[in-house]
């Protein structure tokens, strides 16, 4: 969850681009559903 780009990058198989969706999917929850919901991770 807290993973920065950089850390994502270094695992086989993800790419910038892929870290990209990965950091904008886990950010995209917590804006959307708040820090506090049930549904953020």
């Amino acid at each position: 969850m807290s993973a920065s780009r950089e850390d994502l990058k270094e695992i086989e198989g993800i790419g910038a681009k892929t870290a990209d969706r990965i950091r904008w999917a886990v950010n995209e929850q917590t804006e959307s559903y708040g820090a506090e919901s049930e549904l953020a991770i």
